[in-house]
């Protein structure tokens, strides 16, 4: 009975989603999306895990443009738009 609630949730979850992110969704099945709203836009953080192999993650738009790159080391200017606990994961 859980599971087929929570797999209600996250198509729910995932109808709501812009369709690019969609396609994001299903081409990486460990992908991870946070979403913050910055200057009345929603932001998507694609979280893929790369950082911890030494890759970036990226922030994009709801049409999937990149709008932040976050490599490995060192957070980018663009970070600092962003309040670090305001993100509200919405996939899974």
């Amino acid at each position: 009975m859980v599971a087929l609630l929570s797999c209600k949730k996250e198509k729910k979850a995932q109808a709501s989603l812009p369709t690019c992110i969609k396609t994001e969704i299903a081409s990486d099945s460990t992908l991870v999306v946070k979403t913050q709203v910055i200057k009345g836009q929603v932001h998507y953080w694609l979280n893929t895990g790369a950082a911890a192999w030494d890759g970036p993650e990226f922030i994009v738009d709801g049409n999937c443009n990149e709008v932040c790159q976050l490599p490995v080391w060192t957070l980018p200017p663009c970070f600092s738009d962003y309040n670090p606990n305001g993100w509200t994961q919405v996939w899974p």
